[in-house]
């Protein structure tokens, strides 16, 4: 009941917070090239954010990390967050690929994985 007397917008700001918060926690700041990104979803508002590093973020167009909120956004409304999820990280990861080859030297700073909160 509480969530659907919150106003959209509210509930828009507080998962924006909480992606914010978890892109730091999680230190996806800290890698050497500021190459962090965050696909958050908020499931039980249907809610999506994608947070970029700066090093990405400058390089990126807004346009790919809206296409991947979408996809992402749309599934979870289809009830399909396995399909969402993997679309929105075929879309982030292509752009990284294409934006940031990985080089011989290069170590994974960062786990790629799933985390659940």
């Amino acid at each position: 009941v509480r969530r659907l007397l919150t106003p959209a917008a509210l509930r828009r700001t507080r998962v924006r917070r909480a992606a914010m918060q978890q892109f730091l926690a999680h230190g996806l700041h800290v890698t050497e090239a500021r190459t962090g990104v965050l696909i958050f979803a908020a499931l039980a508002d249907h809610q999506v954010e994608v947070v970029a590093d700066e090093g990405v973020h400058s390089c990126v167009s807004p346009e790919v990390w809206a296409d991947a909120v979408a996809a992402l956004t749309g599934a979870l409304r289809r009830n399909r967050p396995v399909e969402g999820f993997e679309q929105a990280i075929n879309l982030c990861g292509g752009v990284l690929a294409e934006r940031f080859p990985p080089k011989l030297a290069d170590q994974n700073e960062i786990p790629d994985r799933l985390v659940v909160i």
